[in-house]
């Protein structure tokens, strides 16, 4: 809400028979004096000036020099104006107290009054800024005399009348609820409400509150009196040849729809998940179709203000882990050295691939001869292929029906990544199967017509029988023969070998040469059930760790076979250590990131012990680059770990901690984004600001980067300094200026900023 008291103290004028003379004489030296500085001339306004003798006759009762009174509804000098139909933007007010001048008995003299209050104000410096700020284009003066003929006067200031849209049905109505003297992020909890409006979500006619942490949500609204309410706000309230028409009321802004408190919430939360709320706060009023406009969240505790909420959405992400390889031993001589068998291999692949009447693609094929294709083709020089159409239609049909069935084939063998210069292919109609078909079955009346009389014949007979023919036809098929020696040195060729003789020993494998080579190497994912094969193998523990971490190969493995991977961790070994703490962060991040359920997965070290033990270890065995990163990685899995298991107090650490390792250390531009949607994911929007701010300084951020940082540093910007975030601003319509325009157009409650409204009215319209 934007409401702006620029209340200073001051002297005094008086009320008597002539309210409005003394006020129109001010008002003439006030005016002289804006004139002299260029600046706009006020307007004497009642409103103002009844706000004016209100506060004049209570100093003069009561006997004080203040700018507050204990009347309900007339606190402030903003309350005061409004108590009497005034909505004003900016409200300010100067007092002052002086002895009465008489012109002769029972006259006050006006011009020496007059005189007398625009003096004491002129030379007082706050009050001399009032009668010269440039947000004020009205004035209105009240004064009264007490018994002792002093003279109180009240001088105040405002800007222009604010006009509310006229679909506004109840624009006056707070439904009871009060301002606050403080927030609740006041408090020592320190409430971070100002997401909740982004957690708003329409459907149909109804408006509902989601939000992720219900027990943070609970803090919130804990009492009988604590609710929600949502203020309508629309986009003509923000125009830009005017201030921002907002109502001054210190609850809302436009217009409040009706509060619903802590009883109803909680009985008509809807949300499937325990940890999570969703309910429903309110209808959307029949006067928005056709409209722009957005859903304020007014946040009320004991039915007083505790905080204000308008969307600013932010970009957010559950980004991958960061990205480096494992380390590797070298050969293992215990292993290495063991001669490594060999076994002539002949063999013959048959692929059959069954085609419908004028498909062009095949309908089946046999899955035993696809698989040998698929993880046998390289032992395989070549292929040949027979691709058939049956004799029946037209052979210039046949012969396009053809081309489609050759293409299908050529896509399946590139989807085996068979390499297809290797492959002969022939396309025909299938005659010679004709022929067989005609003697096998004594088809005597077909044996002595040519194939024009066939393919006539067969127009004419059909029958479930001939059908049955003609789809044999129609088959083709691939056919390959391998005759080849394989050196039993690898995995793949030991699966290979181990179908067509049994002498081979799985445990005689180069293991540390085929993790190394075929996996870290090639950055490969290795099938679970080989690690749960060799976990017990302590010469094969930092290979396999570094092998297990590799792809989505964590999320496959079991809770038991990690357990049994991390036993016997030699901690002395920096590249053991780093595979070690890669593989269980990696562990985390696919069991934890994307849910919250810890039942059946395995129970490893914490995220703290884990740092603990990383940094220990001899880091110059270690580049400082992925040292770096993979400290990130465990403060970025161990953000989910410590969620999943309700423990929010090291999440608060480690956003910190990431901020500090990639200010220290050298992160690319692009890491630094993704690192910022993650902290924006968890709505730690100052972490997201400062991985940002020095990226920005640089100019290294991406377009999108520029972005990131104008929306995130949007929603804090009462938190940052204005030269950075007008910077941000400035940054991000120079990234691209048509999408900065979209943006402040679409989300236009950002206009709220004067200087970023009128920067949008002159560079996006």
């Amino acid at each position: 809400m934007k409401l702006l008291f620029i209340i200073i103290v001051t002297l005094a004028s008086n009320t008597s028979f002539s309210q409005e003379s003394i006020g129109i004489l001010v008002l003439e030296k006030v005016n002289k004096l804006r004139d002299s500085l260029h600046l706009n001339k006020l307007k004497y306004d009642r409103t103002l000036e009844e706000a004016g003798i209100d506060h004049s006759y209570y100093m003069a009762d009561k006997k004080v020099l203040n700018h507050f009174q204990t009347t309900f509804s007339k606190e402030t000098p903003s309350e005061r104006v409004l108590y009497y139909n005034g909505n004003r933007t900016y409200v300010g007010e100067n007092i002052a107290s002086t002895p009465v001048k008489w012109k002769n008995k029972g006259v006050f003299d006006d011009t020496l009054i007059a005189e007398s209050l625009f003096k004491s104000w002129l030379n007082s410096p706050p009050h001399y800024k009032n009668m010269t700020h440039t947000d004020y284009t009205k004035m209105g003066l009240g004064k009264w005399t007490s018994s002792e003929k002093i003279l109180y006067s009240a001088q105040v200031f405002s800007s222009n009348e604010i006009i509310l849209p006229q679909a506004f049905n109840n624009s006056e109505l707070s439904w009871g609820v009060r301002p606050s003297e403080f927030t609740c992020k006041d408090e020592p909890q320190t409430y971070e409400t100002m997401f909740f409006a982004n957690s708003v979500e329409v459907s149909g006619h109804s408006v509902y509150l989601y939000f992720h942490d219900l027990d943070f949500f609970k803090k919130v609204i804990q009492n009988d009196n604590d609710g929600l309410a949502i203020d309508v706000i629309l986009r003509e309230q923000l125009p830009c040849n005017k201030e921002n028409q907002f109502h001054v009321s210190k609850v809302y802004d436009g217009e409040m729809q009706r509060p619903i408190y802590k009883h109803d919430i909680f009985r008509n939360n809807i949300s499937d998940n325990p940890k999570k709320i969703r309910v429903k706060i309110g209808e959307v009023p029949s006067y928005l179709r056709n409209q722009q406009w957005e859903a304020n969240v007014i946040i009320i505790n004991d039915n007083k203000l505790c905080d204000y909420s308008y969307p600013v959405k932010v970009p957010s992400s559950v980004i991958p882990l960061l990205h480096f390889s494992p380390y590797f031993e070298g050969n293992d001589t215990n292993i290495e050295n063991i001669e490594t068998s060999k076994i002539h291999i002949h063999d013959s692949i048959h692929i059959e691939l069954s085609y419908e009447r004028s498909k062009g693609r095949f309908s089946s094929l046999n899955e035993d001869g696809m698989f040998k294709l698929i993880n046998w083709g390289n032992f395989i020089n070549q292929i040949d292929v027979n691709c058939y159409a049956s004799v029946e239609g037209a052979k210039w049909y046949n012969l396009q029906l053809l081309e489609k069935r050759e293409s299908s084939v050529l896509e399946l063998l590139l989807q085996a990544n068979y390499d297809l210069s290797k492959v002969n292919i022939s396309k025909a109609e299938n005659w010679s199967m004709m022929n067989s078909q005609i003697s096998e079955h004594s088809l005597a009346q077909l044996e002595s017509k040519n194939e024009s009389q066939l393919k006539y014949w067969i127009k004419k007979n059909k029958s479930p029988f001939l059908d049955s023919l003609l789809f044999s036809q129609r088959k083709t098929h691939i056919r390959a023969v391998f005759d080849t020696i394989i050196e039993v040195n690898t995995y793949d060729n030991y699966l290979f070998a181990s179908s067509y003789a049994s002498n081979f020993k799985f445990d005689d494998l180069p293991w540390n040469k085929i993790l190394r080579e075929n996996h870290i190497l090639k950055d490969e994912e290795i099938d679970p059930n080989i690690i749960d094969s060799l976990y017990s193998n302590p010469r094969l523990k930092t290979n396999l760790l570094g092998a297990s971490s590799i792809g989505k190969t964590p999320g496959f493995i079991d809770s038991i076979t990690m357990l049994n991977l991390l036993q016997e961790v030699n901690t002395k070994s920096a590249r053991q250590v780093f595979n070690y703490a890669n593989l269980v962060t990696r562990y985390w991040y696919f069991k934890y990131a994307w849910g919250y359920r810890t039942k059946g997965i395995a129970t490893t070290l914490s995220p703290n012990d884990l740092r603990e033990l990383v940094n220990k270890v001899d880091s110059s065995q270690i580049r400082p680059q992925d040292l770096a990163r993979l400290n990130v990685n465990i403060l970025l899995a161990g953000i989910h770990y410590y969620v999943a298991h309700n423990n929010w107090q090291p999440v608060e650490q480690y956003f910190d901690a990431i901020v500090e390792l990639v200010k220290a250390e050298d992160f690319s531009s692009e890491e630094a984004e993704e690192l910022a949607l993650f902290c924006n994911h968890f709505h730690k929007f100052e972490q997201a600001v400062e991985i940002l701010h020095p990226f920005h300084q640089e100019n290294k951020l991406s377009e999108d980067g520029y972005f990131y940082l104008a929306q995130t540093s949007t929603l804090i910007r009462e938190q940052l300094n204005k030269e950075d975030y007008y910077n941000y601003m400035g940054s991000a319509k120079k990234a691209n200026h048509s999408r900065y325009c979209k943006w402040l157009n679409d989300s236009f409650q950002i206009q709220r900023d004067e200087y970023i409204k009128s920067d949008f009215c002159s560079e996006c319209h």
